[in-house]
C-alpha cells in the first residue's frame, strides 16, 4: 500500500513540473512575439533577394483578397431592394391605428420584422468579419513596410548595389499602393456596413413599438376601454364594399408568408424529413423486435399510433419537428398546421383515449377554427367584436357540453385523460365567462 502511495505521489511531482516546464516557454514566447511587432527587424543583407522574391510572391497573393466579390456585389443590391422593401412596410404599418391593432396583427408583424432583423444581421457579421480579416492584412502590411523601411537602411550602410536598394525602394511603394487600395476597400466595406446598421435600427423601431403595443394590450385585457357593445355605432362602411376588406386580409396575411419564405429556403428541410423517417423507422424496428404482446397496455397504445396508422403518426411528428425548429413562423401557416395536426391526430388518437377524447379533439378543433377565424374578422372594424362575442358564446357552450360531462360520476369508463382534460374545462369555463362579459361591456 505503502508502495503504491509513493509511486502515485511521485507521479503527481511529474506531471506537476511538467506542467510547470510547458507554461514558461509559453509566457516567453508572447513576450517574443510582442517584442517582434513592436521592434521589426531587418532582413539581413545575404537574403535581401531572396525575401524580395518572397514578398513579391506574398503581394501577388493577397492582391487577389481585392478583386470584386461576387456574393458582395450580390449583397450590394440586396441592400439597396431591402431599403425599399422596409421602408415601405414602415410607412404601411405607421398607417395603421395603433389603438385598434389585433394581437394576431401585431404578432405577425411582431415575427415579419424579427425575421428581418435576423436577416441584416447576419448580412452585417459577414460585413463584420470580412473587415476583420482586411485589418489583419492592413496591419501585416504596415509590419512588412517597416521591416523593408529597416532593410533599405541597413543595405545603403553595407554599400550594397543600388540596384538592390532601388528594388527595395519600389517594394516598399508597392507595399504603400497595396495598403492604399486595402484602405480603400476596408472604407467601402464600413460604408456598406453602416447602410446595413441603419437597416437594422429601422427593424429595432419597428419591434420596440410593437412590444409596447403588445404589452399595452395585456395591460388592458381586462380594463373596458371601449363602449358596451349594444352602444357600440356599427357602420355599413366596415363591411361594404366585401371585397376590399378581404383582400386587406390576404394581403397582409399573405405578405407575411412571402417574408417567412423568402428567409427560409424549404429545400434544406429535406435532409431534416429523410433524418426523421430514418428514425421513425427505427424505432418502429426497435419496437417490433421488442416482442411485446396484446397484455401489455403500453404496447396496445403504441400499436394503434405506430404500426395502424404509420402515415397520419409520422405527418404528425413531422409538423410538429418543424413548427419547433422555425421560429417566427408566420400565424397563419401556425393556424394550418395546427388545423392539420388536429385532423391527423383524430386517426390515431380516438382508439388510445377512447370516444370521449374524440370528442375533445373535434372540441378543440371547431375552437381552433373559430379562433383561426378571427385573423380574417378583425378587418371589419366593429363587426369584429360581435364574431369574438359570438365565438365566446360557442366556446361557451362547447365547454359545457363536452367538458363537464366527463366529471360526471354516472359516467363510465372514462379515461384519465379525459377526466383531467374535464377538469381543466371548469377552468376555462370560467375564463370564457369572464371574457364573454368583458366582450359585452367593451
Amino acid at each position: 500500500m505503502k508502495t503504491k502511495l509513493t509511486q502515485l505521489l511521485l507521479l503527481l511531482l511529474v506531471v506537476s513540473n511538467a506542467s510547470y516546464g510547458q507554461v514558461v516557454p509559453s509566457d516567453n514566447s508572447s513576450s517574443d512575439t510582442a517584442q517582434v511587432q513592436q521592434k521589426p527587424e531587418s532582413v539581413h543583407v545575404v537574403s535581401l533577394n531572396f525575401e524580395l522574391e518572397r514578398m513579391h510572391k506574398k503581394l501577388a497573393k493577397i492582391s487577389h483578397l481585392l478583386e470584386p466579390r461576387q456574393d458582395f456585389i450580390r449583397l450590394d443590391s440586396l441592400i439597396v431592394e431591402e431599403d425599399i422593401q422596409l421602408k415601405r412596410e414602415r410607412k404601411e404599418f405607421k398607417k395603421f391605428n395603433p389603438n385598434n391593432l389585433s394581437k394576431y396583427f401585431l404578432e405577425n408583424t411582431y415575427r415579419s420584422w424579427s425575421l428581418y432583423e435576423s436577416k441584416l444581421e447576419d448580412w452585417e457579421a459577414n460585413v463584420n468579419n470580412e473587415i476583420s480579416n482586411i485589418e489583419g492584412v492592413i496591419d501585416e502590411l504596415e509590419q512588412s513596410r517597416d521591416i523593408w523601411l529597416l532593410s533599405r537602411d541597413e543595405a545603403i550602410a553595407e554599400a550594397v548595389p543600388d540596384e538592390l536598394v532601388l528594388r527595395i525602394s519600389e517594394t516598399i511603394q508597392e507595399i504603400d499602393d497595396m495598403k492604399i487600395k486595402f484602405l480603400k476597400y476596408r472604407r467601402d466595406l464600413f460604408i456598406r456596413e453602416d447602410k446595413i446598421v441603419d437597416l437594422i435600427a429601422i427593424t429595432d423601431d419597428i419591434r420596440d413599438e410593437v412590444s409596447v403595443l403588445q404589452q399595452r394590450q395585456r395591460d388592458n385585457l381586462f380594463v373596458a376601454g371601449k363602449p358596451n357593445l349594444w352602444n357600440v355605432d356599427f357602420k355599413t362602411s366596415d363591411i361594404i364594399p366585401l371585397p376590399p376588406r378581404l383582400q386587406k386580409a390576404w394581403h397582409e396575411n399573405a405578405k407575411t408568408v412571402r417574408t417567412f419564405s423568402r428567409e427560409y429556403n424549404y429545400v434544406y428541410l429535406a435532409p431534416i424529413v429523410l433524418l426523421l423517417i430514418l428514425f421513425y423507422a427505427l424505432i418502429i424496428q426497435k419496437f417490433r423486435k421488442l416482442k411485446f404482446t396484446d397484455a401489455d397496455p403500453h404496447f396496445v397504445s403504441i400499436e394503434r399510433i405506430f404500426t395502424k396508422h404509420p402515415v397520419s403518426s409520422f405527418v404528425f411528428f413531422v409538423l410538429s419537428i418543424i413548427i419547433i425548429i422555425l421560429p417566427n413562423m408566420p400565424l397563419i401557416m401556425i393556424g394550418i398546421l395546427g388545423i392539420v395536426l388536429l385532423v391527423l391526430s383524430l386517426a390515431f388518437m380516438p382508439k388510445t383515449i377512447g370516444q370521449q377524447g374524440k370528442r375533445i379533439i373535434q372540441f378543440v378543433l371547431i375552437l381552433y377554427f373559430l379562433n383561426f377565424g378571427e385573423i380574417l374578422f378583425w378587418y371589419f372594424g366593429q363587426y369584429s367584436r360581435i364574431y369574438v362575442t359570438a365565438e365566446t358564446i360557442v366556446a361557451i357552450l362547447l365547454t359545457f357540453t363536452f367538458g363537464l360531462a366527463g366529471l360526471r360520476k354516472k359516467t363510465k369508463n372514462v379515461h384519465p385523460f379525459v377526466r383531467k382534460f374535464s377538469l381543466l374545462s371548469v377552468v376555462l369555463l370560467l375564463l370564457f365567462c369572464v371574457a364573454f362579459i368583458s366582450s359585452l361591456l367593451g
